[in-house]
């Protein structure tokens, strides 16, 4: 919601799609609508018995959404013969977008074809904080409930080494690593100042953002998850008939109307991960990292 008016709200269509655990909202084409409101029209805000809209003053305040999403508060909107007769606060913040735009076409090397990402900055490592903007190759060292440890190195691009890479890579502006260039260490904090991007199991090109604090969240139930249902389980009938209910932590991926499909953890926003070997990729962009995750690779 944008205004609340006397006779009019303005408001920005979005999306939400269910998940297990947490809804994912989507809003890739923004645009924002006027729509008549009667003074008799009934407001929920805040679990509250509902008032008259023309009783209420709308205190403007603001929740902290996904990255992406307005910061403001959702609301359902419930509209007859074109007039808003019932509106009704959405109770919690949106901790996930789903978005057809925020994976930047990074493409993971498998099977013989190159890794397509920009190639990274050239300036010296800092002694403190976080390298120039640009993207960077990343290793997790560690993981603990608030934090990746991780080193950083340097994508080089093919075009300008192509002593480095397989001839076939350089026309596909792929980039490779040299291991023997200097790497840099870094904590990343699971906190709201990281934004994450995940892109999932599925033939739909979208991808779900978050910011750290959610990520470390989805991280702690899908190992919750993983450590009670280990693979070793996947194959077991059990397991197999419970991935139909949509309330187990697992589901299946058909990829072709004869294939049993491919099984994922149930990510936000009804979206399917994979368990095992995340791509990551970290971007710096105006000095704050932004976490690529790949978790739909299943070869390679």
């Amino acid at each position: 919601m944008t205004d609340f008016g006397t006779d009019q709200v303005d408001f920005d269509l979005a999306c939400l799609w269910p998940g297990r655990l947490e809804p994912a909202a989507g809003n890739d084409a923004s645009r924002v609508r006027p729509v008549p409101v009667r003074a008799d029209s009934l407001i929920y805000v805040g679990g509250a018995d509902p008032v008259r809209y023309g009783d209420w003053s709308p205190r403007g305040t603001a929740t902290v959404n996904a990255p992406g999403l307005p910061g403001t508060v959702p609301f359902w909107l419930f509209v007859n013969a074109g007039v808003v007769t019932e509106l009704a606060e959405y109770p919690n913040p949106v901790d996930w977008a789903r978005s057809a735009s925020a994976w930047p076409g990074l493409i993971p090397g498998c099977c013989g074809d190159a890794t397509i990402v920009p190639a990274s900055p050239s300036d010296p490592w800092p002694e403190e904080g976080w390298p120039a903007d640009g993207f960077y190759a990343i290793e997790v060292d560690d993981e603990t409930e608030t934090s990746y440890d991780l080193t950083l190195a340097r994508w080089l691009s093919c075009r300008d080494h192509p002593d480095m890479c397989e001839e076939f890579w350089v026309g596909e502006d792929g980039v490779v690593i040299d291991p023997d260039l200097p790497t840099l260490s870094r904590t990343l904090p699971f906190d709201e100042d990281l934004t994450v991007v995940i892109r999932p199991l599925s033939r739909l090109d979208v991808a779900i953002v978050g910011d750290g604090v959610a990520f470390g969240d989805l991280l702690s139930d899908l190992h919750d998850a993983v450590g009670e249902w280990p693979i070793d389980l996947w194959s077991s009938p059990e397991f197999r008939a419970l991935t139909s209910d949509p309330e187990f932590p697992f589901g299946m991926e058909t990829m072709f109307a004869s294939d049993t499909g491919t099984l994922g953890y149930r990510g936000p926003g009804g979206s399917l991960l994979i368990t095992w070997s995340f791509w990551h990729v970290l971007e710096i962009r105006n000095g704050r990292p932004v976490l690529y995750i790949h978790a739909g690779i299943f070869a390679g």
